[in-house]
């Protein structure tokens, strides 16, 4: 079992911060991939453009950085959020505000917890102020084997506690929550 507990914070721009945290996050496990070419995606000079991250875990799922997800107009922040069978999900705010200078360590500090086996990502997110495991903003949970591949996820709460759901094609979208967790098949050999 894989245990990674890190903290990414860095004084340069935007852009090298994102780069930094994409790098440690690919390299934390490498069934993490960073689909986003960062350098093209702050060179967009469109002014409506978004900036948006998207990594890919191990084919089961996306996790998606972007910035300006919060509720609050008033603070762009970044916010991640999962991307499952396509259809992207809530988000939960890491704070960087572009309203602090990128000095500021509110601005240039993600903290993120990774635990893997063979079989088995869980990802925990936390902001600048989080201290992992005790708080967090955002963890997943995903279990890969040949035909089955089933996510969970969490904002400010336990994903287990949350419902699951299939990503595999045989089964894409089956969704099993706390009282139906045994209802589920892996189509040979169930008693």
């Amino acid at each position: 079992m894989s245990y990674i507990n890190k903290s990414v914070s860095i004084n340069g721009t935007e852009k090298d911060f994102i780069k930094a945290f994409a790098n440690e996050l690919t390299s934390a496990d490498n069934r993490i991939t960073c689909e986003t070419d960062i350098d093209a995606e702050f060179a967009n000079e469109d002014s409506s453009h978004i900036i948006t991250i998207i990594f890919n875990v191990n084919n089961c799922y996306k996790i998606k950085l972007i910035m300006g997800y919060a509720i609050n107009a008033a603070t762009n922040r970044y916010g991640i959020c999962r991307i499952v069978n396509g259809v992207p999900y809530t988000s939960a705010d890491l704070a960087l505000s572009t309203y602090s200078t990128i000095s500021a360590v509110i601005t240039r500090t993600f903290n993120f917890m990774l635990i893997s086996n063979d079989n088995a990502i869980a990802i925990l997110f936390g902001g600048y102020n989080r201290t992992l495991p005790n708080t967090y903003d955002y963890n997943l949970i995903s279990y890969h084997e040949q035909d089955f591949n089933i996510i969970a996820c969490g904002t400010n709460t336990i994903a287990s506690k949350s419902e699951f759901i299939r990503t595999d094609e045989n089964h894409k979208g089956e969704i099993y929550k706390t009282t139906n967790r045994l209802l589920y098949s892996r189509d040979e050999n169930v008693e």
